[in-house]
């Protein structure tokens, strides 16, 4: 399972920086973070090196560098235990995505630039196109009316596109009630 810094930060209970800090130290991931190339962590790859370096840690702390056979059997044991923890951990990750608790981030971001997109190409002309109407439009109700109707209309392909991810909107029945200024 491959994650980004902010989740990979979450299921390990620390914070970003500290998974930057771990990064900085050798921590495995692929690409650099930068737009285009997202930061991503294997899990599994990401747990053995946290044990890899807390047993070295625990290790390079006997006298002269050297450790008694009680010590390291001791860290082989807290390595063992984080390794059964992680693994615990990496079970319940693999469970909500398959229980689609979890959503793919690249494919929710390739939605989310889409809709957006296509929520500006229909918004971007909606001003030369629909203005004129409204200028025009008998009154201010029906010149509303005609811009409402183009904006419902591009935030429903927006909408559209969501769902095709699994975001939902809100169903009408529970939209919060709209409180006039003074009311």
């Amino acid at each position: 399972m491959k994650l980004n810094k902010r989740e990979y930060a979450e299921a390990r209970g620390v914070s970003e920086r500290t998974v930057t800090n771990w990064i900085k130290q050798g921590l495995p991931c692929e690409g650099s973070g930068k737009k285009g190339d997202p930061l991503r962590i294997t899990l599994g790859d990401a747990i053995a090196w946290e044990i890899e370096r807390e047993v070295s840690k625990q290790v390079g702390g006997g006298e002269e560098g050297e450790t008694t056979f009680d010590q390291e059997e001791l860290m082989k044991l807290r390595a063992e235990r984080r390794d059964r923890e992680y693994s615990a951990e990496l079970r319940k990750m693999e469970l909500a995505v398959k229980q689609g608790q979890l959503i793919d981030l690249d494919m929710t971001e390739r939605v989310l630039v889409e809709a957006m997109t296509q929520l500006a190409m229909i918004l971007r002309p909606v001003g030369r196109k629909v203005i004129p109407k409204v200028i025009t439009a008998r009154n201010e109700a029906e010149g509303l009316q005609i811009w409402d109707g183009e904006v419902t209309r591009a935030l429903n392909v927006c909408a559209d596109m969501l769902e095709s991810i699994e975001i939902h909107a809100i169903p009408d029945s529970q939209d919060s009630e709209v409180v006039e200024p003074g009311a």
